[in-house]
């Protein structure tokens, strides 16, 4: 508790600078960086873009249900 204002005041005492603010990328960014992938490119002819159309729910149920 006081975490944050006890290390403020050490950062003072030492004259030294608080962190750097952290950069906040999307999931999009992130996945370009790292993997060098574009996850709206189609995978498989690598030239279209990927459209969200539809989101389909699940056809899943309970174990022993009747379809």
């Amino acid at each position: 508790r006081g975490k944050g204002e006890r290390l403020a005041r050490a950062r003072q005492a030492l004259g030294a600078a608080g962190p750097e603010p952290l950069e906040v990328e999307s999931v999009e960014q992130f996945m370009q960086r790292v993997l060098g992938i574009d996850i709206h490119r189609c995978p498989h002819c690598g030239a279209g873009r990927l459209v969200l159309v539809a989101i389909l729910p699940s056809q899943r149920g309970p174990p022993g249900a009747i379809r």
